[in-house]
């Protein structure tokens, strides 16, 4: 992201740097450090964060995953936890209306 800063109006991902602090472990000695950098990173941005919530018709797809459907879901409530602690605003969308959403986004910024 650092790299792109004053040179692009948006950019999009799927796992802000953010979110990959909800993977580190309690025994880890640097928990604190790390996550104080990722959040005065995050808050360095204007950001829209979309959590995307998961269909419970939808089965589970396990291959080529780190994850069962059961440690995703913990995973999930650890992401959720993460930004409501921190007091990041998000947004939640079913996967279908994510794209129609963004793409009101980038037209909203384009001025369209």
């Amino acid at each position: 992201m650092y790299r792109l800063k004053d040179s692009v109006d948006i950019a999009i991902h799927d796992s802000p740097f953010i979110m990959g602090t909800s993977y580190i472990t309690e025994d880890c000695p640097y928990k604190a450090e790390l996550v104080a950098l990722a959040l005065a990173m995050h808050n360095s941005y204007d950001n829209l964060n979309i959590l995307m919530l998961r269909d419970p018709n939808r089965i589970y797809q396990e291959l080529g995953r780190h994850h069962t459907e059961e440690q995703a879901l913990e995973q999930d409530k650890k992401i959720k936890l993460l930004l409501d602690n921190n007091k990041i605003y998000y947004i939640e969308l079913q996967m279908e209306n994510i794209i129609a959403f963004v793409g009101d986004v980038l037209k909203e910024n384009d001025g369209r």
